[in-house]
């Protein structure tokens, strides 16, 4: 009875931690739109950091998916922005779709 009742306490904690460990997927989507004129920008660079990036299309739509781990939740996507004449934008992206305002970089001559 005693040995049994070892197995138990051995065998709850063992199963709740393996139901809080794994992968945390996350979908993100949403629009780049210049700041000033709130149009859509095509072909804009997004990536995090050490993976693959992709481009928005001519609506300057995004969709990027992620993996991580998730033992204590979802972490935040930081997601970088890039695109010639526009000011350089590291964004820590929450919600599932927004709109990301890139603003011209007046520092480059037209």
């Amino acid at each position: 009875m005693k040995r049994r009742f070892s197995r138990i306490i051995f065998i709850i904690p063992c199963s709740l931690l393996s139901s809080c460990i794994g992968d945390c997927v996350q979908q993100k989507n949403g629009t780049v739109l210049n700041a000033t004129t709130k149009k859509p920008i095509a072909n804009v660079k997004v990536y995090k950091v050490g993976h693959p990036e992709i481009y928005t299309d001519s609506t300057g739509r995004f969709e990027i998916h992620e993996i991580s781990g998730g033992l204590t939740g979802c972490p935040t996507l930081i997601l970088n922005f890039a695109k010639d004449g526009y000011q350089f934008e590291t964004i820590p992206v929450e919600k599932t779709d927004m709109d990301i305002y890139l603003k011209k970089d007046m520092s480059q001559k037209n």
